[in-house]
């Protein structure tokens, strides 16, 4: 996902299909996307932000139904807010760090309650999942 529509060199030399991007329309370098990635393989989905809802229903029509997203605080609090999170994966190592560091959601005001499935330890580390149900904004 890019709202400048910017392929990052890492990914390029992958093979044909293998990325897909959701950008918005005003994106600067569309073309460049298109020429890099293909025009079936860029989602133009928004005009100034990506829209989640349909960036999901566009991955689900594709197969992707199970969809990862380790993007940061700020993608996470959008995708929060859009409706389209249902689970969500912590870990937590023991160790304590201090300093001005964001939530795990930010950019956006959400009240999430999810719900605890499960929670691993090993070793002090704690592995959770949580159910999102409903998010209030």
């Amino acid at each position: 996902m890019s709202r400048s529509g910017r392929v990052p060199e890492s990914p390029v030399d992958a093979p044909p299909g293998r990325i897909t991007m959701a950008t918005v329309a005003t994106a600067p370098h569309p073309a460049e996307t298109r020429s890099r990635i293909g025009i079936e393989n860029t989602l133009v989905l928004g005009e100034g932000e990506v829209d989640l809802k349909a960036m999901k229903a566009e991955l689900a029509t594709r197969g992707w139904r199970d969809q990862l997203s380790e993007g940061g605080p700020h993608l996470f609090g959008s995708l929060l807010a859009a409706g389209v999170v249902d689970e969500l994966c912590h870990t937590i190592v023991p160790r304590l760090i201090g300093g001005a560091h964001l939530r795990i959601p930010a950019g956006v005001d959400v009240d999430v309650a999810p719900e605890p499935v499960s929670l691993l330890e090993q070793d002090g580390t704690l592995l959770g999942r949580w159910l999102v149900s409903e998010t209030r904004g």
